[in-house]
């Protein structure tokens, strides 16, 4: 009988312990929702495709440069494109993606609207930070975004994440963001 009672109380200890192990780091809201996962390797076509047919899109030329950039727009996401020929290629990545709703995620798991600090902390323990050479220095909250693949292995990319605080500051070091900074928004930006 002591066996079993051990046995019991080993199995509750392990499942208390999976459970903490499991839990999301940021979820100000206290229920676990169901986010869109997308991925920088998504052409325009793919993105569509997921998310639907309620966007804006909008192309423009630069006359001096010769250059294009179409945008595509879904609430709380934006994606530019940027291409040199006058119809975009069925294959082009995004160049640039602004995420500014807890609809979506990339390979991260944040809210945002969250704690600024906490979040800078939470990215510099998943991506390296990003090195300046201008500086000699890493910047402390630009990221070099690294993606899971659908098999599951991490795999580098040419994109950088940074991150957009709520005062819209530009800061040297996370020790000085204040405590009510938050994070309003995630830029990937990536070749172009």
């Amino acid at each position: 009988m002591k066996k079993i009672t051990i046995i019991l109380i080993l199995i509750i200890l392990m499942a208390l312990l999976f459970g903490c192990i499991n839990r999301t780091p940021y979820n100000n809201q206290g229920e676990e929702q169901e986010k869109t996962v997308l991925s920088v390797f998504m052409t325009k076509d793919e993105i569509i495709e997921k998310l639907g047919d309620d966007y804006e899109y909008e192309t423009t030329e630069d006359d001096e440069s010769n250059e294009y950039n179409s945008i595509l727009k879904y609430e709380g996401l934006t994606i530019h494109y940027y291409y040199e020929t006058k119809e975009m290629p069925q294959d082009l990545l995004p160049q640039r993606i602004e995420l500014k709703s807890n609809d979506y995620t990339y390979n991260f798991d944040l809210e945002l609207g969250d704690d600024a600090r906490k979040i800078v902390r939470y990215l510099s323990t998943k991506f390296d930070r990003y090195f300046d050479l201008s500086k000699d220095d890493f910047v402390f909250d630009l990221f070099e975004y690294r993606e899971k693949t659908r098999l599951g292995s991490v795999v580098d990319t040419d994109y950088l994440l940074k991150v957009i605080y709520s005062e819209n500051n530009n800061y040297t070091s996370r020790e000085d963001i204040g405590e009510d900074v938050t994070i309003d928004a995630i830029i990937l930006f990536g070749p172009s």
